[in-house]
């Protein structure tokens, strides 16, 4: 696995989005493209980043201000994250309407699928379902494999539900995704079965240092992945696990946005590399 070193100085924190019971429009039916940057060379993939639930560009405005100043980038919000709520929630759904977005809107041009917690396991179930040619690889930033053992998102789900029991993201995601209704977990998906599939384009998965276990009072929730989930990816085909250092959590695009971009930057460079060689 490849260590990463801890940014010192990061951006400053913004808050964790909620979206109070309510689904916000869509501002724009089309991806917004960055502005273009020759810093990087001829034609780089165009960044695809698909934050994670309950986050979208408002909250990484900073951090996407930064990326376009070297990378193209295109926003992919899940679905009822700031555009309208699938007519039908789930994996499954998320899973379509990202392959559309590759195989059309941007099929001119080849992709690198940058994805935030569950956008990251979205990601990593694309690439192994089928993806787009154009696809070139997955970064996924601590995705959730084994959800029943999460008690992070557990936790956050029962304060959720609490807080707002009319959210219509709860609803779409609660039960559907993570298994926790209303009234508590009433089922345990694990995910960890894609690591079972060989992707087609190589999968790299940033898994912050902080341990899962033991359970405990977190300012910030730890990483998703404990031990078992990343022997499970080193052992995984075409799957390299890389570690942030320093203490970073599940948090990883907030607390480690250096290691972000380097591991990025890496990742093209040997892209380029692979196409002129």
């Amino acid at each position: 696995r490849r260590t990463l070193p801890r940014r010192q100085h990061g951006l400053p924190r913004k808050p964790r989005e909620s979206d109070g019971g309510r689904v916000e429009a869509s501002r724009t039916q089309t991806p917004n493209l960055g502005k273009s940057s020759p810093k990087l060379m001829r034609m780089t993939p165009i960044i695809v980043f698909v934050p994670g639930f309950l986050r979208s560009e408002r909250i990484h405005a900073a951090l996407l201000a930064d990326w376009r100043r070297d990378f193209e980038v295109v926003v992919w919000h899940l679905p009822g994250h700031l555009r309208p709520r699938a007519a039908k929630p789930g994996l499954r759904t998320m899973l379509t309407q990202l392959r559309h977005t590759a195989e059309n809107v941007l099929a001119h041009r080849e992709l690198i699928i940058v994805g935030e917690s569950l956008g990251g396991l979205l990601g990593m179930i694309l690439a192994v379902n089928g993806p787009s040619k154009n696809v070139r690889a997955v970064l996924a930033l601590d995705p959730p494999l084994a959800v029943g053992k999460l008690w992070p998102i557990h936790q956050q789900l029962g304060d959720a539900w609490k807080a707002n029991p009319g959210s219509t993201l709860l609803e779409d995601y609660g039960e559907p995704v993570f298994g926790h209704g209303k009234e508590g977990i009433v089922r345990c998906p694990d995910y960890t079965s894609v690591l079972s599939h060989r992707p087609a384009c190589p999968v790299h998965v940033l898994a912050g240092d902080a341990p899962l276990w033991p359970q405990r009072e977190c300012f910030e929730p730890p990483s998703l992945l404990d031990n078992d989930d990343r022997r499970l990816i080193n052992e995984a085909p075409n799957y390299q696990l890389h570690v942030t250092t320093g203490g970073v959590g599940h948090e990883v695009l907030m607390e480690a946005p250096d290691q972000v971009r380097t591991l990025l930057q890496h990742l093209i460079r040997d892209l380029q590399a692979l196409d002129e060689a």
